[in-house]
């Protein structure tokens, strides 16, 4: 397998493609398996992909790197620098962080400036970034901000969040859920570790602004430095490596520190002895890249993508969400899935005003890059009663009530039954498709045991969505007769 990153020079202006990129995408816990085969039907199936917990890793070359951008199941896209395989961690605290500043040097000029030249290009900065020789640098020397006229001075040593992470996912959003772990917490915060949730997300402690002055010359990018970290038995937390590990590039690259408008996000990845460098290739997640206006459960477009692709959407294939919501399942499909014809439905009286919205600011976007406007159809409907006729519809696919935040599981009891029954009618009878996302696991599999002459379950995927274990059940509708 190739290394991250050549330890050659190479000339940012003369990439070929003989030179291979390693890319880290995180995608949602579950769908890993949906993940790898839209990298295999997007960059070929001679592509070097594995599959992590939480992620998918493959080999890129560098004209390529760019459409790792375009997977609609990735959540947050990272390039590989430097890995170390077996990071032997000192025992002693003091020693271990120590250990953080020698990686920043070990890592090497060149293996930065390859990195950081590709990190340039896809995410077009303009201006110049580069690190000097580090093979003078003496990791013990620490610089105050006070010598540098274009920092304000702070009592703190600047640098970074940490997290850690059970699931080895990851996430700048700072809202969202992950598991049990160190919580990224900035330099400034005595927060502790706080508990997370396996998701591919953070539960951020409230991060307080680094104080840096505007006046940042030419070619100093901003930076935060992240750390995620799985394993038990470190010295150190994910705060202390972060902290260290962000000094050392402040210190020995005299970037500026700004934890919330930075430029440039450097992650330590630590996974008990095992520990790798990475540079963020997105500031956001891409799950929320086609919804503006958000319901209470509105569905990520990740997750709606993987739910999607599980169905086997085909060209003509009418395809209906019979609890549309914010209209991020037929939005999505309507995307990946031009040839397809997609509906929505909801009984909310806001459902459909959402979804206007939504495919209006989409159909503003296409219209500037001279792209055709999406078609999805939106009604008003109870799901219990649709007003289309029986065998009309090709594939269903929905985020059922989880009985949290909408509903409760006693409702769903009576609900569940009555919705797949509905489905049925309206499915085409062999060869119709559902995929019904749910956390009431318990209500779905007893509602298949009752209509299993209806439905036949062909596959599920076990995904994490906002902390909760959930099931995408996919289903195929079978030749008999609703009674």
């Amino acid at each position: 397998m190739a290394a991250p990153i050549s330890n050659e020079i190479i000339d940012a202006n003369k990439h070929d493609d003989s030179i291979i990129y390693k890319i880290e995408a995180t995608v949602v816990t579950g769908f890993e398996r949906i993940a790898k085969q839209e990298c295999i039907e997007k960059f070929g199936s001679n592509i070097n992909i594995s599959e992590r917990q939480g992620r998918v890793i493959f080999e890129l070359p560098f004209s390529k790197v760019h459409l790792a951008l375009d997977l609609h199941s990735a959540e947050n896209v990272y390039l590989l620098v430097h890995e170390i395989d077996d990071f032997a961690f000192s025992t002693d605290k003091t020693t271990a962080l120590l250990q953080f500043r020698q990686l920043v040097k070990d890592i090497g000029q060149a293996r930065w400036n390859n990195g950081l030249a590709v990190w340039r290009e896809v995410c077009n900065y303009e201006q110049s970034v580069s690190v000097p020789d580090l093979t003078q640098i003496d990791i013990s020397v620490t610089h105050s901000s006070n010598d540098d006229p274009h920092v304000e001075s702070h009592p703190v040593s600047p640098g970074a969040t940490g997290e850690q992470r059970d699931s080895g996912e990851k996430s700048n959003e700072a809202t969202e859920m992950t598991d049990a772990g160190d919580g990224p917490t900035s330099v400034q915060s005595d927060t502790g570790d706080p508990k997370m949730k396996d998701d591919h997300s953070c539960q951020n402690s409230k991060l307080d602004d680094v104080v840096v002055s505007d006046r940042v010359p030419l070619g100093v990018p901003r930076f935060r430095a992240t750390c995620y970290r799985t394993g038990k038995h470190h010295s150190f937390g994910s705060p202390d490596a972060a902290c260290e590990f962000g000094g050392a590039i402040n210190d020995f690259f005299r970037w500026k520190v700004d934890l919330k408008n930075f430029d440039i996000e450097v992650v330590l990845n630590i996974e008990d002895q095992r520990g790798y460098v990475t540079l963020a290739l997105t500031k956001a997640t891409l799950g929320k890249r086609n919804i503006n206006h958000f319901g209470p459960t509105t569905l990520k477009s990740t997750i709606a993508y993987c739910m999607l692709r599980m169905s086997g959407i085909k060209d003509g294939d009418v395809v209906c969400d019979p609890m549309g919501g914010g209209g991020s399942i037929p939005i999505e499909g309507a995307i990946c899935w031009p040839n397809a014809h997609f509906l929505c439905g909801d009984n909310h009286g806001m459902a459909e005003s959402r979804v206007h919205s939504n495919v209006t600011d989409i159909n503003q976007q296409r219209a500037e890059k001279e792209q055709g406007a999406l078609k999805v159809d939106m009604f008003r409907w109870d799901v219990k009663r649709l007003p289309l006729h029986d065998s009309s519809v090709d594939v269903f696919i929905t985020d059922m009530p989880f009985g949290k935040r909408m509903g409760n599981k006693f409702d769903n009891r009576r609900l569940y039954p009555q919705v797949l029954t509905e489905l049925a009618r309206v499915a085409r009878p062999t060869t119709g498709r559902a995929v019904m996302l749910t956390q009431d696991k318990k209500c779905i599999q007893q509602s298949l045991i009752r209509l299993g002459y209806l439905w036949r379950r062909a596959d599920t995927c076990w995904i994490n969505i906002g902390g909760l274990s959930a099931g995408a059940f996919l289903l195929y509708r079978t030749a008999n007769i609703v009674k």
